[in-house]
């Protein structure tokens, strides 16, 4: 009897066994099939989305259709969760109705550089593209840090790479903090991990009290790059949105790119590292209600580069800011065109710094209209080589802050128009501020406002003070 059991158990097992291997066969080979836009049949095994994303694809293969007027949502955001490179139709419009989202590195573009770049419209009152990336890591910094150091003592580096991104926060006020929750900080790369040493692109800014004075609280990031190119981006009409946004990436790049109807802002930056963007077109129809309004608004970020782009109906064409320091920013060779002085909501400028920024670089750009040209806060910063012309109060603005330079600009008068002054210091600026080679056209007033609280002074000759 036994003898017979146990062949009956072998028996059943193997019945089991065979279940097992057939299901296993039968899952392992089974596909997804969809057509793309040729009709043309396309098969992806399902464990693909899952372990690795596709080289490239076009939204036409989920669905959209960016010649009709029916919204395309779906059809796009399935592309981008499914690809590191989406490529869109020339000519086409895609109509949104939410937010597209994207957590994992990835290229947009137009199929062809040379023809007319696909246009995304978000019909309603909210962006048009987000790039989310979670911290990996959230911990705490555990020995003091000084000045010029290129590392940080962490409690624990679990989850964090070479390349990543480290963001460091305080919690003491920024040195020239003007709204009580601007404070010490910055974003830096991982450039190596030994055990819990952390190495850094870049020396410290400033030194941290860690212990009884300070604490500072890190999150890490994973490394992720964004790409969009030759795309238009806009609204159906002036909205209350920000276009494109982007947290936390590392190396992106928005070059041949048009944002047109966002009041608030064009692109924001939060905390990203070394993004560069260039020959874009910025339009975006804001009134004197406005009270953002920036083309791209660099909030807390590390070595951001903006050239060759154009900005219009802002109320500012590049902002540079953050609850934590945005450092080594760079605009050159970029128009910004305003209303005139009067026309926006107080603080429009063609470019412009708050307190939390450091080692900004403002070259070779040229400004219409606005109150002021550059409103400046903040330290080490630098403005040469720029032009400025029409209705306006002032060239330069200045407040909160220390070691600002201003070499070689020029105001240009149009229709007679004068400036009050060509700086007006400000009552909160205490720092120092060295002006030369800059002409103020026929304007008698080179240098206004308070300057009993400058630190320093250095200017050309024959200049006029008030």
């Amino acid at each position: 009897m036994r003898k017979v059991s146990r062949k009956r158990n072998l028996f059943y097992f193997s019945i089991f066994l065979g279940f097992i291997v057939l299901f296993w066969t039968l899952t392992r080979h089974h596909s997804i099939q969809f057509q793309d836009s040729s009709n043309k049949t396309i098969e992806q095994n399902p464990q693909s989305y899952s372990n690795q994303l596709l080289s490239n694809v076009s939204p036409e293969q989920f669905g959209a259709d960016g010649f009709d007027d029916k919204l395309d949502t779906k059809a796009l955001q399935a592309a981008i969760n499914k690809s590191s490179k989406v490529t869109l139709k020339n000519g086409a419009t895609y109509i949104i109705d939410k937010p597209l989202t994207c957590n994992h590195a990835i290229t947009i573009v137009s199929e062809d550089e040379s023809k007319s770049p696909a246009v995304i419209l978000q019909k309603n009152k909210t962006s048009a593209f987000i790039f989310e990336n979670k911290p990996v890591n959230t911990t705490n910094v555990i020995e003091k840090m000084s000045k010029n150091d290129r590392y940080v003592v962490l409690e624990n580096t679990k989850g964090m790479k070479q390349g990543g991104l480290l963001h460091l926060k305080s919690d003491k006020l920024w040195y020239w903090d003007n709204r009580d929750y601007l404070t010490k900080g910055g974003l830096y790369k991982i450039t190596k991990i030994r055990n819990q040493k952390v190495y850094l692109d870049r020396d410290l800014s400033e030194s941290y009290d860690i212990g009884i004075n300070e604490n500072v609280t890190v999150d890490a990031y994973a490394n992720h790059e964004i790409n969009l190119k030759g795309i238009s981006f806009t609204h159906p009409l002036p909205y209350d949105s920000k276009m494109v946004v982007i947290h936390f990436s590392s190396n992106a790049t928005i070059s041949d790119v048009s944002i047109s109807n966002s009041k608030l802002t064009g692109i924001f930056l939060n905390k990203t590292f070394a993004t560069t963007i260039q020959d874009v077109n910025i339009n975006l129809g804001v009134t004197k209600k406005t009270k953002l309004g920036y083309g791209i608004q660099d909030y807390g970020g590390s070595g951001t580069i903006i050239q060759n782009s154009i900005f219009k109906n802002v109320r500012r064409g590049v902002d540079f800011s953050g609850d934590t320091p945005s450092r080594y920013g760079i605009v050159s060779d970029s128009k910004v065109f305003g209303a005139k002085k009067g026309s926006l909501a107080p603080g429009n400028s063609g470019f412009g710094t708050h307190s939390t920024a450091e080692h900004i670089l403002f070259k070779n750009n040229y400004v219409v209209n606005f109150n002021q040209a550059f409103l400046v806060r903040g330290n080490e910063i630098t403005i040469k080589n720029n032009i400025h012309t029409g209705k306006s109060n002032y060239f330069l603005s200045l407040g909160y802050g220390n070691h600002v330079t201003l070499q070689n600009n020029i105001y240009k008068s149009t229709t007679n128009d004068s400036l009050k002054s060509f700086v007006l210091i400000q009552n909160s600026y205490f720092g120092s501020l060295i002006a030369e080679g800059n002409r103020s056209g026929d304007n008698p007033t080179f240098i206004g406002g308070n300057l009993k609280h400058l630190e320093k002074l250095a200017l050309q000759k024959k200049i006029s003070i008030n």
